[in-house]
């Protein structure tokens, strides 16, 4: 939200401070400034000026020799300006003036001397029009200072001009800050400066007619309309149009930018309608009734719906909160409005406002609550600026304060001993009336133990005793509160919950998790990093189609994710079911930044439904995902390879053994439609499929617009947690040498690893301390459909690292282990030896 410096000083005197300073005040009471905008030009050395005799330059097509008149001597300068007239009063910056980042020089243009400079309204940070130079009003005196000329025509309490401007980021909850008036409050609470009430019109004043009618209280509250004659449609004043211009909206009109003037002065969105556009004066606010539409100002034409509250006489002129309807909005003609203020229900704005992807500066408001009680502020202000932004008189026939709900104001109890155990310090009575009294808060006594306050109308955020200790922590200052460790004691220790919470209404799955699941969720993390892949955390969330361009088929879990009632967005707007789609983003990603390869993972959790009785709740699961694509950076000594299956594969092994488990893999065709067929194999652990890794199928890859084999493994981990971790085993240092035997045999091709290791396990000695496969051969010297494997076989004493009990294998002892292993292989794989 933009706060323009200049404006604010009009509400609150803080002339004193520098804007700088006054960021760092607002950023410590939690209004967070996150940057700030200076004036493009300082107006010293700039004075006024008339244009006396304009000439053409005798070089140039577009350039004028101007003579000004400056009360006490002419001078002559060269400008482009286009539309010049003589007996104009303009700005004038003389020699030594500086505008924007030019300091003015007397200086020769094609050969004429140019004495000082003309300027536009742009040029000296006044406003966005740089087509001609800024008129100043008929009276001014010539050779004044340009400041001085500002105020004149410019409403008493109003800013001359808007320089610096800040940038301030607010929370949902500070939706009474979305204005001058909030941040002014704020800051003079900060600064103990008292408030200067804006000037406006006294309502009584006005004749009250009943023409408001709204059906709902828990749609609108409050309804205020006025309806207002002689209104003049035109350009605005300059003092206006910068004002709006300052906050970053566009400058439409007199009488639009006086609503969006009190918007951004008071944080209350106003509306005028055409009354001569109206079927009669009077207005129901409403529900939308079926097959309504509206065709709104922006010249779309939006279908609503019966949660949609709308501003109707016979059908619909607005939709409550958002947005105008083209049909009755103030035009050149319009002679005659009908004027409101109202505060809608903040929860139907913003669903409203999501279904049709409208976003307005009243929308942004009323999504994040609007005071009812200041509308009579907004409306005094309101006439009182449409008076001063025309030329002739305005005239008001009637007002109507429609109230559907009475205010009651919010009582809570604060306890001075609650607030000292939360801060760690104690506060008197002087000082908690001192922070909480300029934001609004009222009390009889303050000084009682248990304070009994009244919650100001525009804090709707208030609604517990801790949050009236957090404005204590705002207005004490945080950086006031001494660092202490809490006086308290754990008195249970942090473990999962044994039956979930309110059974009767909402089971809860516990979501504690004790010591040893953190310790084994650290332990993986850390060990896939050391084998040199980076992590990825993403959003719990999906697009519910990712299932189907990832090839899930339609039946499984996978393919039916919780939706969600408020999503972020439509691609997040259903609780993930798969890590598959967030890692394939961060791929495309990373492809898109010229990265030529990828290692990544991500631990996080999966989302089910699953039935708890007679009720669907939402489960979670603990997985791990690993990508692996692209060439990995070789070494000089080695030649470029790109990763493959068997990479993931080895990542996936290493991890798991450096927890102390033994991952099984089980090479299969077609297990899961998400992997290449024949490229994909399944992880057992403990007898139980668990995951899946393997080749990213072609279908997949090209739904996604990657290019080149992209290798995956998704695993459930959840067993891992449940299962007791092994002991890590570590064995001295042998003492007595080892012995090797290799054998080659030939085999079908279909043979895989699996099988072998399943056979040499069944039979191992004592004596074979490893093995395992250092050559695999298939060509023109082995009959077609078989393959020649190579294996080679570590032996050594069982007790070699005991120098008394170990000895050194005999070639005989060798054989015969050896001589085991070779005829079981042979007889079980119906193999030679080669």
């Amino acid at each position: 939200m933009k706060i323009s410096w200049n404006w604010l000083k009009t509400l609150v005197d803080v002339s004193d401070f520098e804007p700088a300073r006054v960021s760092e005040i607002l950023t410590a009471r939690g209004l967070e400034v996150e940057g700030m905008t200076p004036g493009a030009a300082t107006l010293d050395g700039v004075m006024v000026a008339k244009i006396l005799e304009i000439t053409p330059h005798p070089s140039s097509d577009h350039l004028h020799l101007v003579a000004v008149d400056l009360g006490d001597r002419v001078a002559h300068v060269v400008c482009g300006a286009p539309g010049l007239r003589v007996g104009w009063l303009v700005p004038y910056a003389s020699v030594g003036a500086r505008v924007g980042d030019l300091v003015i020089r007397a200086a020769e243009v094609r050969g004429e001397l140019s004495d000082g400079m003309l300027c536009s309204e742009q040029e000296l940070g006044l406003g966005s029009d740089h087509e001609t130079l800024l008129c100043l009003p008929e009276g001014a005196r010539l050779g004044a200072p340009l400041t001085e000329v500002l105020g004149l025509c410019v409403p008493d309490g109003v800013a001359q001009w808007h320089g610096a401007v800040l940038e301030i980021g607010l929370t949902p909850d500070r939706g009474d800050c979305l204005s001058h008036w909030g941040v002014a409050r704020e800051l003079g609470a900060a600064t103990e400066r008292a408030c200067c009430e804006p000037k406006g019109e006294d309502l009584s004043k006005f004749p009250e007619e009943k023409f408001i009618q709204i059906e709902d209280g828990a749609d609108c509250g409050r309804y205020f309309g006025a309806l207002i004659e002689g209104i003049a449609v035109g350009p605005s004043p300059a003092w206006l149009r910068r004002a709006v211009e300052a906050c970053g909206a566009r400058s439409i009109n007199n009488v639009v930018d006086v609503t969006n003037f009190v918007c951004f002065e008071l944080g209350h969105p106003l509306h005028a309608f055409d009354l001569d556009k109206l079927t009669e004066p009077k207005l129901t606010v409403r529900r939308a009734r079926a097959g309504e539409s509206i065709v709104a100002i922006n010249h779309e034409t939006y279908a609503l719906c019966e949660d949609d509250i709308v501003i109707a006489d016979e059908r619909p002129v607005a939709i409550a909160g958002v947005m105008g309807g083209a049909e009755t909005e103030v035009s050149e003609g319009t002679g005659r409005i009908l004027l409101e203020v109202a505060a809608f229900s903040p929860t139907q704005v913003r669903k409203t406002a999501k279904r049709l992807g409208l976003h307005s500066e009243s929308s942004h408001r009323f999504e994040r609550f609007v005071d009812a009680e200041g509308i009579t502020r907004a409306v005094s202000r309101a006439i009182w600026l449409l008076g001063q932004a025309q030329n002739a008189p305005i005239r008001v026939t009637a007002v109507h304060d429609c109230r559907a709900v009475s205010h009651v104001a919010r009582k809570l109890t604060l306890r001075s001993a609650r607030v000292s155990d939360v801060l760690g310090v104690t506060l008197n009575a002087e000082v908690l009336s001192r922070i909480l009294q300029p934001i609004g808060f009222v009390a009889d006594d303050w000084s009682l133990p248990q304070i009994e306050l009244t919650v100001p109308s525009w804090r709707s955020d208030v609604t517990r005793e801790i949050d009236i200790i957090e404005e204590i922590c705002r207005g004490y200052g945080v950086d006031n509160l001494t660092a202490a460790m809490p006086e308290v004691a754990l008195e249970a220790v942090h473990v999962l919950r044994p039956v979930a919470v309110n059974p009767t209404a909402y089971p809860v799955v516990p979501t504690i998790w004790d010591r040893k699941d953190r310790k084994n969720f650290h332990d993986l993390r850390e060990a896939l990093m050391a084998a040199g892949l980076h992590e990825c955390m993403h959003y719990t969330f999906m697009d519910p189609s990712d299932p189907k361009r990832l090839c899930f088929p339609s039946d499984v879990r996978e393919s039916k994710p919780i939706r969600l009632t408020n999503p972020m967005s439509a691609e997040q707007s259903a609780m993930r079911t798969t890590l598959l789609p967030g890692m394939l983003k961060a791929l495309k990603t990373n492809v898109a930044q010229q990265q030529k390869h990828c290692a990544l993972f991500e631990l996080g959790d999966v989302f089910f439904t699953v039935q708890q009785g007679n009720l669907t709740v939402a489960e979670s699961v603990p997985h791990l995902c690993v990508m692996m694509w692209g060439e990995p950076e070789k070494a000089w000594f080695a030649a470029p390879r790109a990763y493959d299956v068997y990479d993931v594969k080895g990542v996936l092994a290493s991890a798991f053994g450096e927890l102390g488990y033994h991952m099984q893999c089980e090479q299969v065709d077609k297990a899961v439609s998400w992997l290449h067929d024949g490229v994909q194999a399944r992880i057992v652990f403990e007898g139980r499929t668990i995951g899946y890794f393997g080749e990213l199928h072609p279908v997949a890859a090209k739904r996604h617009k990657l290019d080149g084999p992209v290798f995956l493994a998704h695993i459930d981990i959840s067993s891992l947690l449940a299962s007791h971790q092994p002991h890590q085993r570590v064995s001295p240092l042998a003492r007595f040498p080892h012995s090797t035997r290799d054998q080659s045999m030939v085999v079908s091709a279909d043979v895989t690893f699996e099988q072998i290791e399943s056979i040499v396990e069944s039979v191992r000695p004592e004596t074979l301390e490893s093995w395992r496969i250092f050559d695999v051969y298939r060509g023109k010297q082995i009959t077609p459909g078989m393959q020649s494997i190579s294996l080679t076989f570590r032996y050594r004493h069982p007790l070699a690292h005991d120098i008394e009990l170990g000895q050194t294998l005999t070639d005989d002892e060798v054989n015969r282990a050896h001589e085991v292993i070779v005829t079981t292989l042979l007889s079980a794989l119906g193999s030679q030896i080669r």
